[in-house]
């Protein structure tokens, strides 16, 4: 038996023990409550993953992943495939209609060479061919679902081929119908070897004026939808804005023909600006062509992806950057 007065030291000794090494309870930390926002960018996420997995379907193609476009993008390339197929026609008869008028403004066969027109005639020739060889080049880049960047950077160089060549047919041109000198027949001067060939250079006139609005159309539409994206290299969007305003510029020159041809008065005003705005075109085809070069449009892709070369209407698609560091595990859309 442990003697009361005793028990009740050991009690006090036990209550008085140093208790600085002990830990106090940690208390519990809730998550922070799920905001509004982080929903509403959750539901939006969901949204644009169904819309990928509903718009777009995944092949391979010798040993390289491509995605191919099935949605609004994939139907605007459609679109802009029918202008080009028809500009390219169109582009080729014009070419014809630019040879007949230089065997009679040229002095071949004993016939008096008119400087002015024979000029214009043999440029409009080869800015015509080229410019037909362009769009069978964009046809090669853009019709497929897959992906040609050997067409995509020929397009460019027969671009700026055509302008050179229509420099000088448009100011050639200029020259003779801002003057008023009827001396020989051009695709725009109010002049014709006869009345088949007018006809014809009025109803081909009139045509590319209205392919060419509608190619503008085409190219508005991407720039509305991302061919101008801050994630788009500006080179890019440069030759994109000067591709756009070379078909307004190729419409108003084509529709300003169309006036001066398909009249039966000699209006030299409308064939005057049809140059001018010609001359314009020229430019800005130069100015595509230094931006499409100054990109990535030449430049050969790595061996496992194919990548869409072309600077034009690459809408509603998300932009491949830094292209040469994907492999097969990252599928290029297209």
């Amino acid at each position: 038996m442990i003697p009361l007065a005793r028990l009740g030291l050991l009690l006090l000794a036990v209550t008085t023990a140093d208790t600085s090494n002990a830990t106090e309870p940690e208390l519990a930390k809730l998550p922070a409550p799920v905001r509004l926002t982080s929903l509403l960018d959750t539901a939006k996420k969901i949204r644009e993953i169904k819309k990928k997995l509903d718009d777009e379907f995944t092949t391979v193609v010798d040993g390289k992943i491509v995605v191919h476009h099935i949605g609004p993008g994939r139907q605007a390339e459609i679109a802009q495939c029918v202008f080009s197929s028809l500009l390219a026609a169109e582009q080729l008869a014009s070419a014809g209609m630019a040879i007949t008028a230089a065997v009679s403004t040229c002095g071949f066969g004993g016939i008096p060479a008119k400087a002015e027109a024979c000029a214009a005639n043999i440029g409009g020739a080869l800015a015509t061919i080229s410019g037909s060889a362009s769009f069978m080049a964009e046809l090669a880049m853009v019709c497929p679902s897959g992906d040609n960047w050997r067409a995509g950077c020929a397009n460019p160089i027969l671009t700026l081929i055509s302008g050179l060549s229509g420099l000088a047919a448009h100011a050639s041109g200029a020259g003779q119908a801002c003057s008023n000198i009827p001396n020989g027949a051009t695709i725009f001067n109010p002049v014709n070897v006869d009345d088949e060939t007018g006809m014809t250079n009025c109803i081909l006139n009139a045509n590319q004026g209205a392919f060419f609005l509608g190619r503008a159309g085409i190219q508005v539409d991407s720039l509305a939808n991302g061919a101008c994206g801050r994630d788009v290299p500006a080179a890019s969007c440069a030759a994109t804005v000067a591709g756009c305003l070379t078909s307004f510029a190729s419409s108003a020159s084509f529709l300003g023909g169309a006036v001066s041809k398909c009249t039966k008065a000699r209006l030299f005003s409308p064939a005057c600006a049809a140059n001018i705005a010609g001359l314009t075109g020229d430019l800005l085809k130069i100015a595509n062509f230094a931006s499409a070069l100054a990109g990535d449009t030449c430049k050969r892709p790595s061996d496992n992806v194919w990548v869409r070369s072309g600077v034009s209407n690459r809408r509603l698609e998300e932009p491949v950057a830094n292209s040469t560091n994907l492999t097969l595990r990252d599928p290029v859309h297209v």
